[in-house]
Protein backbone atom coordinates (compact mmCIF):
# COMPACT_ATOMS: atom_id res chain seq x y z
CA UNK A 1 0.00 0.00 0.00
CA UNK A 2 1.18 3.51 -0.92
CA UNK A 3 0.28 6.30 0.82
CA UNK A 4 -3.35 7.18 -1.58
CA UNK A 5 -4.04 3.55 -0.51
CA UNK A 6 -3.66 3.75 2.86
CA UNK A 7 -5.84 7.11 2.63
CA UNK A 8 -8.21 4.78 0.49
CA UNK A 9 -8.44 2.10 3.38
CA UNK A 10 -8.93 4.92 5.53
CA UNK A 11 -11.90 5.91 3.99
CA UNK A 12 -13.42 2.49 2.94
CA UNK A 13 -13.09 1.37 6.69
CA UNK A 14 -14.50 4.07 8.19
CA UNK A 15 -17.50 3.81 5.79
CA UNK A 16 -17.63 0.27 6.68
CA UNK A 17 -18.01 1.29 10.35
CA UNK A 18 -20.42 3.35 10.09
CA UNK A 19 -22.47 1.21 8.24
CA UNK A 20 -21.83 -1.57 11.04
CA UNK A 21 -23.22 1.13 13.87
CA UNK A 22 -26.49 2.52 11.59
CA UNK A 23 -28.78 -0.04 13.61
CA UNK A 24 -27.80 0.57 17.36
CA UNK A 25 -27.78 4.50 16.21
CA UNK A 26 -30.88 4.21 15.19
CA UNK A 27 -32.33 2.62 18.36
CA UNK A 28 -30.91 5.04 20.42
CA UNK A 29 -32.16 8.41 18.28
CA UNK A 30 -35.69 6.77 19.05
CA UNK A 31 -34.90 6.72 22.20
CA UNK A 32 -34.26 10.37 22.51
CA UNK A 33 -36.76 11.57 20.39
CA UNK A 34 -39.14 9.38 22.82
CA UNK A 35 -37.89 10.58 26.09
CA UNK A 36 -38.36 14.44 24.33
CA UNK A 37 -41.65 14.03 23.44
CA UNK A 38 -42.32 12.26 27.27
CA UNK A 39 -40.67 15.26 29.10
CA UNK A 40 -42.81 17.63 27.16
CA UNK A 41 -46.28 15.83 28.17
CA UNK A 42 -44.31 15.77 31.61
CA UNK A 43 -44.18 19.33 31.90
CA UNK A 44 -47.44 20.02 30.74
CA UNK A 45 -49.36 17.70 32.94
CA UNK A 46 -47.20 19.89 35.83
CA UNK A 47 -48.42 23.10 34.92
CA UNK A 48 -51.91 21.30 34.97
CA UNK A 49 -51.48 19.51 38.17
CA UNK A 50 -49.85 22.78 39.83
CA UNK A 51 -53.31 24.39 39.29
CA UNK A 52 -51.26 26.64 36.71
CA UNK A 53 -52.70 27.81 33.27
CA UNK A 54 -51.44 25.73 30.74
CA UNK A 55 -51.74 28.10 28.20
CA UNK A 56 -50.97 27.31 24.33
CA UNK A 57 -48.28 29.53 25.08
CA UNK A 58 -46.55 27.98 27.86
CA UNK A 59 -46.74 24.46 26.46
CA UNK A 60 -45.55 25.80 23.21
CA UNK A 61 -42.48 27.21 25.32
CA UNK A 62 -42.12 23.53 26.95
CA UNK A 63 -41.97 21.37 23.57
CA UNK A 64 -39.49 23.87 22.43
CA UNK A 65 -37.28 23.11 25.45
CA UNK A 66 -37.81 19.91 25.36
CA UNK A 67 -36.79 19.62 21.37
CA UNK A 68 -33.86 22.02 21.88
CA UNK A 69 -32.51 19.29 24.45
CA UNK A 70 -33.07 16.76 22.02
CA UNK A 71 -31.33 18.08 19.15
CA UNK A 72 -28.44 18.76 21.72
CA UNK A 73 -28.22 15.38 22.17
CA UNK A 74 -28.68 14.64 18.95
CA UNK A 75 -25.75 16.46 17.86
CA UNK A 76 -23.66 14.57 20.72
CA UNK A 77 -24.74 10.97 18.93
CA UNK A 78 -23.68 12.65 15.62
CA UNK A 79 -20.05 13.41 17.17
CA UNK A 80 -19.95 9.93 19.29
CA UNK A 81 -20.90 7.80 16.22
CA UNK A 82 -18.45 9.58 14.09
CA UNK A 83 -15.35 8.90 16.70
CA UNK A 84 -16.11 5.33 16.71
CA UNK A 85 -16.18 4.97 13.40
CA UNK A 86 -12.74 6.72 13.14
CA UNK A 87 -11.29 4.61 16.17
CA UNK A 88 -12.71 1.25 14.27
CA UNK A 89 -10.92 2.88 11.23
CA UNK A 90 -7.49 2.76 13.36
CA UNK A 91 -8.03 -0.42 15.25
CA UNK A 92 -8.62 -2.11 11.58
CA UNK A 93 -4.92 -0.66 10.19
CA UNK A 94 -3.59 -1.59 13.34
CA UNK A 95 -4.70 -5.42 12.94
CA UNK A 96 -3.11 -6.14 9.61
CA UNK A 97 -1.18 -8.94 9.62
CA UNK A 98 2.48 -8.24 10.29
CA UNK A 99 3.73 -8.65 6.71
CA UNK A 100 0.88 -7.25 5.34
CA UNK A 101 1.62 -4.24 7.44
CA UNK A 102 5.04 -4.13 7.06
CA UNK A 103 4.24 -3.53 3.20
CA UNK A 104 1.92 -1.42 3.44
CA UNK A 105 4.92 1.07 5.49
CA UNK A 106 7.57 -0.09 3.49
CA UNK A 107 5.93 0.96 0.25
CA UNK A 108 4.90 4.43 1.70
CA UNK A 109 8.45 5.17 2.68
CA UNK A 110 9.77 4.43 -0.98
CA UNK A 111 6.83 7.11 -2.35
CA UNK A 112 7.45 9.44 0.62
CA UNK A 113 11.25 9.36 0.73
CA UNK A 114 12.89 12.87 -0.66
CA UNK A 115 16.29 13.26 -0.20
CA UNK A 116 17.11 9.30 1.28
CA UNK A 117 19.31 10.15 4.30
CA UNK A 118 16.02 10.27 6.40
CA UNK A 119 15.50 9.40 10.68
CA UNK A 120 12.38 6.96 10.33
CA UNK A 121 10.77 7.49 13.66
CA UNK A 122 8.23 4.73 14.23
CA UNK A 123 5.69 4.52 16.94
CA UNK A 124 6.99 1.98 20.27
CA UNK A 125 4.27 -0.53 19.29
CA UNK A 126 5.80 -1.22 16.09
CA UNK A 127 9.47 -1.89 17.35
CA UNK A 128 9.10 -5.52 16.66
CA UNK A 129 7.29 -5.33 13.49
CA UNK A 130 9.74 -2.07 11.94
CA UNK A 131 12.81 -3.66 12.84
CA UNK A 132 16.56 -1.95 11.67
CA UNK A 133 16.67 -5.05 9.17
CA UNK A 134 13.44 -3.64 7.89
CA UNK A 135 14.68 -0.13 7.48
CA UNK A 136 18.08 -2.22 5.30
CA UNK A 137 14.72 -3.74 2.91
CA UNK A 138 13.92 -0.30 2.49
CA UNK A 139 16.64 1.09 1.92
CA UNK A 140 18.01 -1.74 -0.84
CA UNK A 141 14.27 -0.61 -2.60
CA UNK A 142 15.19 2.85 -2.67
CA UNK A 143 18.09 2.18 -4.14
CA UNK A 144 16.71 -0.54 -7.03
CA UNK A 145 14.38 2.69 -7.60
CA UNK A 146 17.34 4.68 -8.33
CA UNK A 147 16.99 7.03 -4.62
CA UNK A 148 19.54 7.01 -2.07
CA UNK A 149 18.97 4.12 0.29
CA UNK A 150 20.80 5.83 3.50
CA UNK A 151 17.48 6.02 5.96
CA UNK A 152 18.14 5.34 9.59
CA UNK A 153 15.64 3.90 12.19
CA UNK A 154 15.44 6.64 14.83
CA UNK A 155 16.08 6.17 18.35
CA UNK A 156 13.51 9.01 19.27
CA UNK A 157 10.41 7.43 20.70
CA UNK A 158 6.72 9.65 19.59
CA UNK A 159 3.22 9.42 20.43
CA UNK A 160 1.57 8.31 17.17
CA UNK A 161 -0.68 5.77 15.74
CA UNK A 162 0.55 3.59 13.45
CA UNK A 163 2.74 4.46 10.27
CA UNK A 164 5.47 7.33 10.68
CA UNK A 165 7.50 10.56 10.63
CA UNK A 166 10.16 10.88 8.28
CA UNK A 167 12.78 13.32 9.82
CA UNK A 168 15.80 15.31 7.71
CA UNK A 169 17.52 17.62 9.67
CA UNK A 170 14.30 19.97 11.29
CA UNK A 171 11.78 19.03 8.61
CA UNK A 172 9.35 16.31 9.52
CA UNK A 173 6.83 14.50 7.56
CA UNK A 174 4.26 12.78 9.63
CA UNK A 175 3.01 9.99 7.85
CA UNK A 176 1.48 8.68 10.97
CA UNK A 177 -1.96 7.01 10.90
CA UNK A 178 -3.45 9.13 13.15
CA UNK A 179 -2.14 12.42 11.30
CA UNK A 180 -3.66 10.94 7.82
CA UNK A 181 -6.81 10.48 9.49
CA UNK A 182 -6.74 13.89 11.19
CA UNK A 183 -5.72 15.39 8.19
CA UNK A 184 -8.65 14.09 5.71
CA UNK A 185 -11.28 14.39 9.03
CA UNK A 186 -13.23 17.32 7.61
CA UNK A 187 -13.90 15.15 4.11
CA UNK A 188 -14.60 11.79 6.25
CA UNK A 189 -17.00 13.37 8.56
CA UNK A 190 -19.42 14.91 5.73
CA UNK A 191 -19.11 11.46 4.09
CA UNK A 192 -19.77 9.50 7.60
CA UNK A 193 -22.61 12.04 8.18
CA UNK A 194 -24.19 11.44 5.37
CA UNK A 195 -23.68 7.58 5.25
CA UNK A 196 -24.78 7.16 8.96
CA UNK A 197 -27.76 9.72 8.98
CA UNK A 198 -28.92 9.27 4.99
CA UNK A 199 -28.86 5.43 5.68
CA UNK A 200 -30.92 5.80 9.18
CA UNK A 201 -33.86 7.94 7.52
CA UNK A 202 -34.42 5.31 4.89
Amino acid sequence: MAIEDILRKIRSDAEAKASEIIHNAKREEESILKKAKGEAIKLGEKLLKEGKDATTQERKREITMANLEARKEMLALKQELIEEAFKGTLNSLFSLPAEEYRSAIKKMLISAVVSGEEEVIIPVMDKEKLTSEFIVEVNEALKENGKKGNLMLSLEERNIQGGFILKDGRKETNLSFDSLIEEKRDELEESLISIIFDKKEA
